[in-house]
């Protein structure tokens, strides 16, 4: 079932127009928010196809002296939050996306204050399926991050199914509307 949900919510976000000009609004509706002003170090994905375009959150961390650190996926399936400090030295993982090139410099969970997580599809009750994979559900469980998911409104939907292991957002971020608390 979520097989589908996935795939129907990407081809409506594959052929959205505009995407570049709907994720600097997105975006800007992030950076402008509390959450993310007291936050210290932010977790943020490198955007992949046609996701939510995240380089203008990862250059304002930067300009305000943030620490950022992005995805790295580890052999076992499990995710690192790997420090960087300029978006020039990546190399593509064996999904095609991009992370660090040296993933030396892991963050320990405890310390990331803001987390922008990606997704297929998100409902109004902060309910996320990503790509089937459960890296971030893994990475945030029984952690204290707060958890701010990106999306074009095309990708929301009244309600999901839920598995146990589904963590929920603290707020979904679109072009029209916040869900949750930013």
């Amino acid at each position: 079932m979520k097989n589908q949900i996935r795939k129907e919510f990407l081809q409506k976000r594959d052929r959205l127009a505009d995407r570049e000009k709907l994720s600097q609004k997105i975006c800007a509706a992030v950076v402008d928010s509390e959450l993310f002003n007291n936050a210290k170090c932010v977790f943020v994905y490198l955007s992949f196809k046609s996701e939510v375009d995240t380089q203008m959150i990862i250059e304002k961390c930067f300009l305000l002296g943030k620490t950022v650190c992005v995805p790295s996926v580890k052999q076992d399936g499990d995710m690192d939050a790997v420090r960087v400090e300029n978006i020039n030295n990546f190399v593509y993982n064996k999904f095609g996306i991009k992370e660090p090139a040296d993933t030396t410099k892991i963050i320990d969970k405890n310390y990331i204050d803001l987390c922008i997580v990606p997704g297929s599809v998100f409902d109004r009750q902060l309910n996320r399926i990503g790509y089937g994979k459960g890296f971030y559900d893994r990475f945030l469980q029984r952690t204290e991050i707060k958890k701010v998911a990106l999306a074009f409104s095309c990708q929301i939907t009244d309600s999901l199914p839920v598995e146990a292991y589904d963590v929920k957002m603290d707020a979904v971020v679109t072009e029209d509307k916040i869900y949750g608390d930013l």
